[in-house]
């Protein structure tokens, strides 16, 4: 899209041009579109709407403002081609070694109507993307990473599920991509080939994911999605089934699933069904949950298993009702006061508990963007066949007035579970983070989190963790910016630095020219563990 602002003696005034043939869409004539306009006033934690927004709505889309008459648009083709040539410096100082690479790939998006696009990607290079945050894991569990590379995050929600089955982070260096997204009548449909391949061998894993979905009673879908990994040593295949139904003040939405594995023992399911109330700002909810024990999706995510094959997760069973209820002050300088509890119990087949938790929750909105939490949570889990009882609470609290400079800090304190020494112990948990925009171009953006173990509650120290990151972004105008982004572990000893410097002469025709490097500081030392320097150039060819 094209877009331009400028203040005004009244405030401030912003246009947009979008593309029709941009946008997906039915090729039917006298369409009805709706529209929907949103502001964000940061500093007054407020939300502007041009069409009133009701909390009762469970979809708000029916209520957006109509637009008749658009009946002699599309018909354009859509062709984007966006080639783009590379070169890489990397040097390794370790090794004494290092190698210079010059590379080339494309993206290619086609569009013969206006409800079918197709879009592809040939040796596709992200080293303008920032680096993943490094995050405090004191689990047996990886952590969820936020997708960051634009081929895997346009038509993202089209494959989303309640069960993340597809978790685009599993394609790690891919060579090639193709997508087919679409809509036909009440029907919205998508799939998606990626060739991703192996770190220090010659092979590929081969990735192909579908899903289609159709409406149903206007604010309602059903959907039916389809993965299948094949990987050196294994196949994996997933079908799965998902519903939402909306009936104000009732939702119910749910999800099947079913996984083969050609070295599991047999195929195994997965699932889950929850009902929804809301209506007068009381909130209600009741999920029901199984896991059967072979069930592997090598194409997604599910946090309840390790993904690592050979860890394969205990099959359960568990039920889970929460319930909160929204008071709107709007006195003495409060805007909102939400008190919620929730509590679940899991079981196995033997209907053996596996755990048990209660968590009392509590959030309070002032006025110009400040606000507190207070959670707790009370578990019974079983671990290595022995029961270990933990809690904790943890308070967070936030403040931004101004829209220029704000802070968020969060601390808990608990009784924990140590996953690698199977015992009980003391932990602590802290975080501050600022964002501060000392002027309109420059965005500083500093945290630091903490983690320490200890034996029992002021007992002796066994762990301690340190990691501190800032983001700093410079705009100088619409085009041209700069990104740097810093990091720093203590427990690995890890520290990382990225660099980047942007041009955008169009949507799709930039310059990226960045230096990413990381460092090891070992025992008396402090070196570079590897250096490199990235040039890429893209430009944007279409019709």
């Amino acid at each position: 899209w094209s877009s331009a602002g400028k203040l005004t003696d009244f405030g401030w005034q912003i246009e947009m041009a979008i593309p029709f043939k941009t946008l997906r869409y039915s090729s039917k004539k006298d369409l009805i579109w709706r529209t929907q306009i949103l502001r964000f006033i940061k500093r007054k934690n407020e939300v502007d709407a041009y069409v009133p927004i009701r909390k009762i709505d469970n979809n708000q889309m029916e209520r957006m403002a109509e637009i008749h008459g658009l009946s002699s648009i599309g018909g354009d083709i859509l062709l984007n081609a966006i080639p783009y040539i590379t070169n890489r410096y990397d040097d390794f100082p370790d090794y004494g070694s290092d190698y210079n690479e010059f590379n080339a790939g494309a993206d290619i998006k086609f569009g013969p109507a206006p409800n079918l696009i197709f879009d592809a990607t040939i040796n596709p290079d992200f080293g303008q993307v920032e680096a993943d945050y490094d995050y405090i894991n004191l689990t047996p569990y990886e952590f969820y990473l936020q997708e960051k590379r634009p081929f895997f995050l346009e038509m993202v929600d089209l494959f989303q599920t309640p069960f993340t089955l597809f978790y685009s982070r599993r394609i790690a260096d891919p060579d090639a991509g193709v997508r087919m997204t679409g809509k036909v009548g009440k029907y919205t449909f998508g799939t998606f080939y990626a060739r991703d391949n192996v770190e220090y061998d010659d092979s590929k894993n081969n990735f192909y994911i579908g899903r289609v979905e159709r409406e149903i009673m206007d604010q309602s879908f059903v959907g039916v999605m389809a993965t299948s990994v094949d990987k050196p040593g294994y196949n994996n295949y997933v079908l799965a089934g998902d519903w939402k139904i909306i009936r104000a003040p009732l939702t119910l939405e749910g999800q099947l699933a079913w996984s083969d594995t050609d070295i599991l023992d047999g195929s195994s399911g997965l699932g889950f069904a929850r009902i929804s109330f809301y209506k007068n700002n009381i909130s209600a909810s009741y999920r029901y949950a199984f896991l059967e024990r072979y069930f592997y999706t090598a194409a997604g995510y599910v946090t309840s298993q390790v993904i690592n094959l050979a860890f394969t997760p205990l099959s359960y069973r568990s039920h889970l009702f929460s319930t909160s209820y929204e008071w709107q002050l709007n006195k003495y300088g409060i805007q909102t006061i939400t008190p919620s509890i929730s509590t679940y119990v899991r079981h196995n087949y033997d209907s053996r508990r596996l755990q048990r938790n209660l968590s009392p929750y509590l959030s309070v909105y002032f006025n110009n963007n400040i606000g507190f939490t207070i959670s707790s949570s009370i578990d019974e889990i079983l671990w290595e066949n022995n029961y270990f009882d933990i809690y904790t609470i943890g308070v967070n609290a936030w403040a931004n007035p101004t829209g220029n400079l704000g802070a968020n800090v969060y601390y808990s304190e608990g009784k924990a579970l140590d996953y690698w020494y199977i015992r009980s112990v003391w932990q602590k948990n802290f975080n501050l983070g600022i964002s501060w925009n000392p002027i309109q171009q420059l965005e500083i953006i500093p945290s630091v989190s903490h983690a320490s173990q200890y034996l029992y509650q002021h007992g002796p120290k066994t762990y301690s963790q340190w990691i501190g990151l800032a983001r700093i972004g410079f705009q100088f105008n619409k085009s041209t910016f700069i990104k740097i982004f810093l990091q720093g572990n203590d427990y690995s000893e890890i520290y990382v630095a990225n660099f980047l410097f942007g041009y955008i002469l169009s949507p799709g025709s930039t310059v990226y020219l960045a230096c990413n490097s990381s460092y090891w500081d070992g025992p008396n030392v402090f070196k570079a563990v590897d250096e490199v320097i990235f040039l890429k150039i893209s430009y944007k060819f279409g019709l």
